[in-house]
């Protein structure tokens, strides 16, 4: 073997290694979004941020994350750190109290739902959540269900390489309760790395959706 044909090897196999240490790192991307032609330029005075989940500790990392970002932007968004583990016609007023209390205008809900294979999570984008509902703010949130993931949280893989996490989010107006916004993203490889990074790709991906949709 020459030494030119040495080093082309040995790069191919570089090539090869760095390809093979990327397929295994969170990348999140947005899948689809949606704002509310009729609601153009919405301000809003606070938005509090809800979760659906049973994950308490992503739940967290996520609302406060998510109201980082979203006032280092110029929006007063606080996280509500109270957390469903179900959702339904009991929960509606307890969701109702902590809107009051809180004083704000604007919600934003957010969940995961996860798959297990490419295939299985491309048929779900396919199928698409109804991301122009005219289903209004609470009748949205009775509708959610029990079965969702915490943030960052995949069931665990039965005889598959990767897992995926699909995440959406919906921005209401609390008085008209009509939905603004809405979004949905995808994560490949979120079964790897630390939570922490791996929320933070999704709440990147989320509020750069936001600015240019100029919801935000």
């Amino acid at each position: 073997m020459t030494l030119s044909t040495t080093r082309r090897l040995a790069a191919t196999l570089l090539a090869a290694a760095a390809v093979a240490g990327c397929a295994g790192v969170p990348r999140t991307s947005l899948q689809a979004d949606w704002a509310n032609p009729q609601l153009a330029g919405t301000k809003f005075s606070k938005i509090v941020i809800v979760t659906v989940s049973d994950f308490e500790f992503g739940q967290r990392i996520f609302q406060d994350q998510l109201a980082a970002r979203l006032q280092a932007a110029g929006v007063n968004a606080v996280p509500s750190h109270r957390f469903f583990s179900a959702t339904g016609q009991r929960q509606r007023e307890e969701l109702r109290r902590i809107i009051a209390e809180a004083g704000a205008d604007g919600v934003i809900f957010a969940r995961a739902a996860s798959t297990e294979t490419v295939r299985q999570q491309q048929a779900d984008v396919a199928g698409g959540v109804p991301l122009a509902t005219t289903m209004g703010l609470y009748s949205v949130w009775t509708g959610m269900g029990v079965g969702v993931a915490g943030i960052g949280v995949v069931a665990a893989p039965s005889a598959v390489v990767t897992a995926d996490t699909t995440t959406d989010v919906y921005l209401f107006e609390v008085k008209g309760e009509k939905l603004v916004w809405s979004a949905r993203t995808r994560t490949t490889n979120s079964d790897q790395g630390n939570l922490t990074p791996l929320v933070s790709g999704i709440v990147n991906v989320v509020v750069e959706a936001m600015k240019r949709d100029r919801v935000i």
